[in-house]
């Protein structure tokens, strides 16, 4: 299974621990997704895209929220 990276940044505010949604789906999203970035919407963890990069899931996670 794939490492769990959490990164913690300037410009978002990111708790010091995943969601526990997230660590409970981590086999499922893994299986689905491989080893990429995703980016998750926290209100409802719907997933709103995967990433080959953290720079590419930010700018791409911003440019939609924007």
């Amino acid at each position: 299974m794939g490492k769990i990276h959490y990164y913690e940044g300037e410009i978002v505010e990111i708790p010091n621990h995943p969601t526990d949604w997230f660590y409970y789906h981590h086999e499922e999203l893994y299986k689905k997704y491989g080893e990429c970035y995703l980016s998750i919407r926290k209100l409802d963890n719907i997933i709103i895209g995967s990433y080959k990069t953290y720079r590419e899931a930010l700018r791409e996670t911003f440019s939609i929220m924007m």
